[in-house]
């Protein structure tokens, strides 16, 4: 009889594990804005939408595999010869990229463009994206804690897009504080 127990919470610990381990399909729209540190007058309502697989193992980091999209007027957009903005995270941080353009005769030509990173909170629900900001889609971009631009979500307003900013920052950039709405690097002089 105990022997029928422990196969049996062996077995049952096995599936759970394995189930947990298998993506789901993950796809959500939240709300949330776009903005610029240090400029009040760059702010707009957006809408982000977010799809592909998601695994939540019960041991181990969340990891998400697929991508993103945005709503709006100001939001940066690629040039229409790009693909899928794709979005890969793993252990609170992640990358917004297109991995090609296609070409005239209709051919993927393989050409990485950085749009930015992307943090989230460890329960996939809060999202902020520090977007590279650069002349043309030719240049390498960058981002600024003092004038950088940013997308959060969910957010209703600026004030608090900034507060989960701040949380997912200083969770993975231990070395950013927050002065107003500027991220400043932190040496630990």
């Amino acid at each position: 009889m105990k022997a029928k127990i422990i196969i049996s919470a062996i077995i049952a610990l096995g599936l759970l594990s394995a189930w947990s381990v298998y993506p789901k399909p993950y796809n959500e729209t939240v709300n949330g804005v776009y903005y610029q540190l240090g400029n009040e007058e760059i702010l707009e309502d957006i809408k982000m939408h977010i799809d592909g697989k998601l695994r939540k193992p019960i041991f181990g980091d969340i990891k998400f595999e697929g991508t993103v999209a945005f709503e709006g007027e100001m939001v940066p957009r690629l040039s229409e010869d790009r693909g899928e903005l794709d979005l890969w995270y793993e252990r609170g941080f992640g990358m917004v990229t297109s991995y090609g353009r296609t070409g005239e005769d209709g051919v993927l030509i393989p050409d990485i463009y950085h749009y930015g990173n992307i943090y989230i909170s460890s329960d996939f629900t809060q999202f902020t994206i520090t977007i590279a900001s650069r002349d043309s889609e030719d240049k390498q971009g960058s981002w600024s804690g003092t004038n950088g631009l940013m997308v959060t979500a969910p957010a209703d307003n600026r004030e608090e897009a900034l507060e989960i900013t701040n949380e997912l920052l200083n969770d993975y950039h231990r070395d950013y504080i927050r002065v107003g709405d500027t991220f400043l690097y932190n040496s630990g002089e």
